[in-house]
């Protein structure tokens, strides 16, 4: 079941991006399911993994050092942002997302003060 999949392994492997986007792991298994579900005999093997892996890549939150240390996880975690070079760890990932959400209170600020005027 894809469930015991996740139950059995989340704490060894990142299953997940971001909260909306796996990652190959759980692709493959389902893929697996699915064929299996359909009685065709098909091995997904090291490249349908890496194709797979790169479906959602573009996207990668970091998992809090607490959050690992509480949990127990046992992966690597890393963090990228396609089109933001210099997201590449927990750090620098805050510091972006604190900045895009300052830029995001300053237009909302204004598209509010702008209607007002208009």
């Amino acid at each position: 079941m894809f469930q015991n999949y996740i139950l059995d392994n989340w704490k060894d492997k990142k299953l997940w991006y971001n909260p909306n986007h796996p990652t190959g792991y759980l692709y493959m298994k389902l893929g697996e399911l699915i064929f299996k579900k359909l009685n065709l005999k098909v091995s997904l093997d090291g490249q349908d993994f890496n194709h797979f892996n790169s479906i959602h890549k573009d996207y990668e939150m970091p998992i809090l050092p607490c959050i690992k240390k509480y949990y127990n996880l046992n992966f690597n975690d890393t963090c990228s942002t396609r089109g933001l070079e210099n997201v590449i760890n927990t750090e620098t990932y805050i510091k972006e997302f604190l900045s895009c959400l300052k830029i995001k209170k300053i237009l909302i600020f204004y598209s509010i003060y702008i209607n007002k005027i208009i």
